[in-house]
């Protein structure tokens, strides 16, 4: 698959001027690590949010500064009550959190406090209903397994739907940000939910391979026994995860990724 080169719409706003995280876990005990992640980004006037639904990453952006203002405040009032403090190790299983980017540009450099009621006392709401009618573009994906060569690949593909505001001057596309992509399984086994590998490697075997701007492909190679093996489990689950830069989201890496399941239609 040749890698073909795509034209992106110019960028009048930086990245670095995004500083106001608030990043959130939706609880599913039936999904990869027993959550669906979500980020909620601002400049102070356009807003970003992205978050993992099961069968879709969903992204909106949006010029609104009375959503944007409130955002500020609730993760300043952390730092105010001097929550900023709590080292990243600590907040490993927080519902939410507030993060604050304090590096240059898209250096690293962070404040991140937990996102609650104890943590902040007067936290403003996150963002009104109206916003989940807004546009928005999607990210789905699809798979398929074949032997190839005597070996066992999943060929897989990620695909940008959708639109967003038509008075964006500069509209951000996150499939120009995806610079990693992961391949995961999950079973259920004495009714939890397990992580397991299919493959010697989780990391696609050519990269990333931009067919065109609004879709990407890689190829993983699969331990075709250990495929065989968990095939029989009902509950076998494919999971794609990915992580984007921080152009995006200018924040640390165990915190710039998303996952979403994936059915692999198997070929002869």
């Amino acid at each position: 698959m040749a890698q073909i080169e795509t034209t992106k719409p110019p960028t009048r706003r930086n990245p670095a001027d995004y500083q106001h995280f608030l990043w959130r876990r939706h609880i599913n005990p039936d999904v990869l690590r027993g959550f669906l992640p979500e980020i909620i980004a601002t400049d102070g006037r356009h807003v970003r949010r992205m978050l993992s639904l099961e069968q879709q990453i969903v992204f909106q952006e949006f010029d609104d500064s009375p959503i944007a203002r409130p955002i500020i405040q609730r993760v300043e009032s952390g730092v105010a009550h001097g929550a900023g403090l709590v080292g990243y190790s600590m907040l490993a299983d927080e519902q939410s959190m507030a993060i604050l980017h304090t590096g240059d540009r898209n250096e690293p450099g962070w404040l991140a406090f937990p996102d609650n009621q104890r943590a902040i006392p007067n936290r403003m709401p996150t963002l009104p209903l109206r916003v989940t009618d807004l546009p928005k573009l999607r990210i789905v994906a699809g798979a398929s397994i074949q032997w190839d060569q005597r070996e066992m690949h999943l060929y897989g593909a990620l695909e940008q739907r959708g639109s967003l505001a038509r008075d964006l001057s500069a509209p951000t596309f996150p499939l120009d940000h995806i610079i990693e992509w992961n391949l995961q399984a999950t079973v259920v086994r004495d009714n939890r939910l397990q992580e397991i590998k299919l493959c010697r490697s989780t990391k696609p075997r050519d990269g990333l391979v931009r067919v065109s701007s609004e879709r990407v492909e890689a190829c993983f190679g699969l331990d075709a026994q250990l495929y065989r093996e968990f095939s029989q489990n009902s509950s076998l689950r494919l999971w794609f995860i990915v992580r984007v830069d921080r152009g995006l989201f200018c924040l640390p890496d165990q915190w710039n990724q998303f996952w979403i399941s994936v059915k692999a239609e198997v070929e002869a």
